[in-house]
């Protein structure tokens, strides 16, 4: 089945199926519930290749959002103060500045 690039986009974001999770007995559900937000964030940051999928699981706009967020992720988990606290030249905090590169390397990833 073909879709549109934005529903395949929400389809990479939120991997969980209504059918998938009718089936589910309350106990799986409840732990699918769970592990919602963190799997939310893995889908965010970690590209994911699935041979067993058509183009390999392979979503454009979802890579250029892991182009986005990963490098802001790591930059936040690395820095042991909040970036938005750390001026790098003058008063622009590190953050803005990796967000503003990480954008523009993700545009020319979108016009490709």
């Amino acid at each position: 089945k073909v879709f549109p690039p934005a529903i395949k986009l929400l389809r990479a974001l939120f991997p969980f199926r209504e059918e998938r999770f009718r089936s589910l007995n309350i106990v799986k559900k409840i732990i699918q519930i769970i592990k919602f937000p963190l799997s939310f964030i893995l889908v965010l940051t970690i590209p994911v290749v699935d041979i067993s999928e058509p183009l390999h699981n392979w979503n454009k706009w979802l890579n250029i959002i892991h182009c986005v967020s990963a490098p802001v992720f790591i930059s936040l988990i690395i820095t042991k103060e909040f970036p938005l606290n750390i001026s790098m030249i003058g008063d622009v905090p590190v953050l803005v500045v990796i967000i503003v590169i990480v954008i523009f390397l993700s545009l020319i990833l979108a016009v490709v």
